[in-house]
């Protein structure tokens, strides 16, 4: 197990880093974008020391691509911020690996709410869903990690990461496509 722990702290970092930074979350799949943001008010994010507007409640008004994509990227940008203050947790045991994966679901959870808040003009609402149903995919795989790492389950993970792999890629040319930098890159 020793030489599997380092692996595998490789690999749920290659996974979650790219998904949390990838930006937002997903939404179920249902084509609803109706959530709440987290607020309505101004936020400061104290890792960057920038300030991000106001995000705007889903109003089933749609924002134009150029405001969406400035909202999203705020909400990427901060949650990116707080990933990278996370990395260099030290992941050498699988309680600490369960804690990481945890974390990171509840950074996600709370990015993807916000941007599920937003309200894409309709020349971008098929890709906004799309991210969103693919950053939730990647929340429910962040959680499977920590759920498989809590039962000592290591094989359980093997087949969670290889499809990860290819849906973090998915919601990095998403975001791309869009034109959200901060929630392409990594975190």
């Amino acid at each position: 197990m020793k030489a599997r722990l380092p692996l595998l702290a490789v690999l749920l970092a290659a996974l979650i880093l790219p998904l949390i930074a990838g930006c937002g979350g997903t939404s179920r799949g249902t084509g609803s974008n109706s959530a709440s943001s987290a607020n309505g008010s101004t936020a400061d994010s104290a890792a960057t020391g920038t300030t991000v507007a106001p995000i705007p409640k889903a109003s089933g008004k749609s924002l134009s691509g150029s405001v969406l994509v400035a909202h999203a990227d705020a909400i990427c940008e901060r949650r990116n911020a707080e990933l990278d203050a996370r990395n260099n947790d030290v992941i050498n045991n699988q309680q600490a690996v369960v804690h990481a994966a945890s974390r990171r679901a509840e950074i996600e959870q709370s990015a993807l709410t916000e941007l599920r808040g937003l309200t894409p003009p309709a020349s971008l609402a098929r890709s906004y869903q799309e991210l969103l149903s693919a950053r939730l995919t990647v929340l429910e795989d962040i959680k499977k990690i920590g759920d498989d790492a809590a039962a000592k389950d290591i094989a359980a993970e093997t087949p969670i990461y290889a499809s990860s792999v290819i849906v973090v890629r998915k919601v990095a040319a998403i975001a791309e496509r869009i034109g959200l930098g901060s929630c392409a890159q990594l975190g």
